[in-house]
């Protein structure tokens, strides 16, 4: 994943606060990642995001597992939800910093290869997602302009996301405990 501030950033005194607001998060947050600078000065790579707990594993895939009953594999990797909730914590830090950012990722269960969760000061609310032919599961959707919002003066409000979807659309540790209850 990429971070990489917007043109005309005073990057020298911004990104040291973005690095420091993803720290904090990260600490509290029910996730793990890695953030390094890259040979650009106004980019942050995001890597190795993973759950803090393991817990069963389907896939990154949106909507309903196909699979049935299958076993699945406890592991730490995110689900499509678990993503959708690590996405909504990253854009509520640089929203309550007020950071104008483009953030993305290379997504392998979407169709097209960057996939926005952030323009500027906009973040993706709605994920959509569609079944192309021949494939068990659904696949996520490129966004659009509209499944984009400014949410800075309500940055904690969550994003849409197709119904059975597995993960838990949250970064919070003590939602996610409670989820499993």
């Amino acid at each position: 994943m990429i971070l990489q501030l917007r043109r005309g950033t005073d990057v020298a005194q911004t990104m040291p606060r973005v690095r420091a607001g993803l720290s904090r998060w990260l600490r509290k947050s029910r996730f793990t990642a890695i953030v390094e600078p890259t040979d650009k000065s106004y980019r942050l790579k995001i890597s190795q995001v993973r759950l803090r707990e393991y817990k069963d594993y389907c896939g990154q895939h949106p909507g309903p597992c196909v699979l049935g009953g299958a076993r699945h594999r406890h592991s730490r990797y995110l689900e499509g939800a678990d993503w959708v909730g690590f996405n909504d914590g990253l854009n509520t830090v640089l929203d309550l910093l007020n950071v104008v950012a483009n953030v993305w990722s290379y997504n392998r269960e979407a169709i097209g290869s960057r996939y926005y969760i952030r323009r500027g000061y906009e973040r993706l609310v709605n994920y959509a997602a569609t079944a192309p032919g021949g494939q068990f599961n659904q696949a996520w959707l490129q966004p659009v302009d509209t499944d984009f919002a400014d949410y800075r003066r309500c940055p904690h409000r969550r994003s849409v996301f197709p119904y059975g979807t597995p993960g838990i659309a949250t970064w919070r540790m003590t939602a996610a405990r409670r989820a499993f209850v």
